[in-house]
């Protein structure tokens, strides 16, 4: 994992990261079952599994790193915690380190989350949806370029700038999203008026 991995004021390095980190959890629900064996299920509210992983403290200073995290440990403090997108407050639960040989020790932690502090995603497009777009708004201009309409040709090339700011990976935002229907419609509406105007010709 590439990401920078933060716990509070500790930034952990190179093999102290891991491969992987988990998140999720699951929903405590309630449920109560009627006779005849119809349900009633009430969500009681979501349950955070605890983020635990292993990693090696290794190198001159590694006994001080591993003695400086096993010190927030005991502190109790409540901790930003940080890794790609993700941003909790948490408290460590447990850290466990054994000296295998000077400059080589192995260590496991797990957090227990109490708040979720990641940005809740609201709105998703499907995976490829903006790259889709692209492929067709790059046939589009060709296209245009052959039957030489300056009107499609300029909306067709708004759009395209447009498309460029959105990061392929990004969570795309309402507004975004509107902006880009918008820009869409416009083209949709001008190649109409094209094909209208072509056909009083004929």
């Amino acid at each position: 994992m590439t990401s920078k991995v933060k716990l509070g004021d500790f930034e952990f390095q190179h093999s102290e990261i891991p491969d992987e980190m988990p998140w999720g959890g699951s929903q405590e629900i309630t449920k109560l079952v009627h006779i005849g064996g119809a349900r009633t299920l009430q969500a009681m509210g979501r349950d955070d599994k605890d983020i635990e992983w292993k990693g090696l403290f290794s190198g001159r200073s590694s006994a001080k790193r591993a003695q400086y995290i096993d010190g927030l440990r005991t502190a109790g403090n409540v901790l930003v915690f940080t890794y790609f997108d993700r941003k909790y407050n948490v408290i460590i639960k447990s850290f466990e380190a054994s000296y295998k040989q000077a400059g080589y020790i192995p260590y496991t932690i797990s957090l227990i989350i109490q708040d979720d502090l990641t940005n809740p995603i609201k709105v998703i497009v499907p995976a490829g949806y903006i790259d889709n777009i692209q492929d067709d708004v790059t046939a589009a201009l060709d296209i245009a370029q052959l039957v030489f309409n300056p009107n499609i040709l300029v909306a067709l090339e708004v759009l395209d700038v447009f498309l460029g700011t959105i990061q392929p990976d990004a969570n795309i935002t309402l507004l975004t999203a509107s902006t880009l229907e918008n820009l869409i419609k416009g083209v949709a509406n001008l190649v109409g008026d094209g094909i209208t105007s072509l056909e009083k010709l004929l």
